[in-house]
């Protein structure tokens, strides 16, 4: 019983991990449907019905939010009251001991989590979720569940780390540094060279035009002295 136990729990953890991973709304939601399948075993074989329920009626609350932007019938945000009563409802028998309320309870912030459609916040608020689960686990005695709920924030720490790298890589690639040239200006389509006339001031009329080659062509920059660098890309 003990290996069953443990290998829905694995199943579970690596579909959570994949969670954090995912991009796309639906892709975040088919792996929770997933890992909620593994989990509701799971915690079956444990006896711990507390943690069973919110995974069983997850599974149906997944089926509907997948198709929430596709369906007309679940677009409405009537399904997620219903499935936090639902989930309430089916874990109130469960109450007997003050640790059981733990599951039940950050049930409905992954129903609120879910439904929304911004990815990065479903991933900001499946963090608390995560470390809810973890106490629980602990009580229930789940070391696949500690595990996991411990990766799973780890996943989750690792997919804005990723993120935020990512973004100053592409500001690096965008904005990298002038080179000092004595060429002539070249001008190419899409480059706001009118614009940047009609800003020269007798104050500036000095001003020293440069040009940098970019995969995409050459465009102007406008440097005057006391002034911050401006570039102007191409229109295309």
């Amino acid at each position: 019983m003990n290996i069953i136990v443990h290998l829905f729990g694995i199943g579970a953890m690596i579909s959570l991990f994949l969670i954090y991973q995912q991009k796309s709304r639906k892709n975040i939601i088919l792996c929770k449907l997933s890992a909620d399948i593994f989990w509701i075993f799971h915690y079956f074989c444990l006896g711990a019905t507390a943690g069973m329920i919110p995974n069983f009626v997850g599974f149906f609350r997944e089926i509907v939010f997948y198709n929430r932007n596709s369906k007309k019938w679940a677009n409405t945000p009537v399904w997620v009251a219903l499935f936090i009563v639902i989930n309430l409802s089916l874990g109130f028998r469960t109450f007997d001991k003050w640790y059981n309320i733990i599951p039940i309870v950050a049930s409905s912030f992954v129903t609120i989590s879910l439904w929304l459609n911004n990815p990065n916040l479903t991933k900001i608020i499946s963090a608390p979720v995560s470390a809810s689960f973890r106490v629980y686990d602990i009580f229930v005695g789940s070391y696949i569940g500690i595990i996991n709920e411990s990766i799973s924030i780890l996943s989750i720490a690792i997919y804005f780390i990723k993120k935020s790298v990512e973004e100053k890589q592409m500001k690096k690639t965008i904005f990298t540094q002038d080179v000092h040239t004595d060429k002539e200006l070249i001008i190419t389509p899409g480059a706001p060279i009118e614009d940047v006339a009609r800003t020269i001031t007798a104050e500036v009329s000095e001003a020293i035009y440069l040009h940098r080659k970019l995969p995409t062509g050459l465009y102007p920059t406008l440097k005057s002295p006391g002034t911050k660098w401006h570039t102007f890309p191409p229109l295309w």
